[in-house]
């Protein structure tokens, strides 16, 4: 679009911001965006800008606000913005305060236990930016072939994601219900684990020591679930039905539940049974490279023959070697747009 004006404008108009955490689209994102025309002729009118409102944009005319304000698509951060003078930001969550940061930082994250979608308003020069995050948590996760995998988040919302294109499906997030994976019921909310057992059957985990067997073919549960994971149905697992965070299958027919406590089981799906021994302490001699995160994974997935994910608390995962039986290393790391393109849109 055009920007015309018979007032003075400033530095957001006149100078391109480079070397944003996102360059996409030949740099478009250091120009001036749409969003800054109402705040604009806000103040072009004499109007304050409140921070309440939630406007994306920052005017062009007088004080700078943020600049480029923007989820972080890299990186360990929350949120990114573009600087070019040191002075002080503040930072609000939902029209709460939570800290003041410099300028200068041009990344922050929000390294609280909060959970869910929020609004975080960045101030300074008394000019307001905002941004909506989800600070949700992948919760189950599940592949079905080469081509499709299903994420579940604690939003009570699921993420279609392309393996082809390693990206999210458009339209999603959708609610995770009765109505989008049938037989779910009132289940969906407590969903804590996944695992594909083949291309056609799956297996879903509840918090309150229920599962489900899905028919990936007609895209449905199997009739009579759910049923209760106890002794009869996972023999040797129903003592921890209710502990259950993540499950993994693996290349020799055997699935590691992830317990809440620290520890994992090892169930054999050929004698459909709790392998003996088990459970056992998640440390670095039994996972090597997830000891220290043995209390923060909440969910895994086999992604292929080679390769599992291992998702922690505070939107970080683990990649995990399967020929090596190993994580790789530089992990973990942040979820965001350019490892998991879209797997957390609000």
């Amino acid at each position: 679009i055009f920007i015309g004006s018979n007032k003075a404008l400033n530095k957001e108009f006149n100078s391109v911001a480079e070397n944003l955490n996102n360059n996409d689209f030949s740099g478009l994102y250091g120009h001036p965006a749409q969003t800054s025309l109402v705040p604009t002729a806000l103040r072009y009118l004499g109007i304050q800008i409140e921070k309440e409102w939630l406007l994306d944009g920052i005017p062009l005319i007088d004080e700078v606000g943020v600049r480029k304000l923007m989820p972080a698509q890299s990186g360990n951060a929350d949120i990114t913005w573009f600087s070019d003078e040191d002075n002080s930001i503040e930072v609000y969550r939902n029209n709460q305060f939570v800290t003041q940061i410099s300028s200068t930082n041009q990344a922050w994250s929000d390294n609280s236990n909060a959970k869910g979608i929020f609004d975080y308003v960045l101030v300074q020069n008394n000019t307001p930016a905002s941004v909506r995050l989800n600070k949700s948590n992948i919760e189950a996760a599940v592949s079905w072939d080469a081509f499709r995998a299903y994420f579940f988040r604690d939003d009570q919302k699921y993420v279609r994601f392309a393996k082809v294109t390693d990206k999210a499906d458009s339209g999603y997030p959708k609610a995770t219900n009765n109505d989008s994976w049938s037989g779910f019921g009132n289940n969906a909310p407590l969903l804590t684990a996944a695992f594909e057992k083949n291309t056609s059957t799956s297996y879903y985990f509840f918090s309150n020591g229920q599962y489900i067997r899905y028919n990936n073919t007609l895209d449905k549960a199997d009739s009579g679930y759910p049923k209760p994971t106890d002794n009869s149905t996972w023999p040797g697992l129903g003592a921890y039905a209710q502990n259950i965070t993540a499950a993994l299958r693996w290349n020799n027919d055997k699935v590691y539940f992830f317990l809440n406590d620290g520890q994992y089981i090892r169930y054999d799906l050929s004698n459909d049974q709790v392998d003996a021994g088990y459970p056992q302490a998640i440390n670095n001699d039994s996972w090597p490279g997830l000891g220290a995160y043995a209390n923060d994974i909440t969910a895994a997935v086999k992604w292929n023959n080679s390769t599992a994910y291992i998702f922690l608390t505070g939107q970080r995962y683990i990649r995990y070697s399967i020929n090596d039986d190993q994580a790789d290393a530089g992990y973990p790391v942040k979820i965001n747009n350019n490892n998991w393109s879209g797997l957390m849109k609000p």
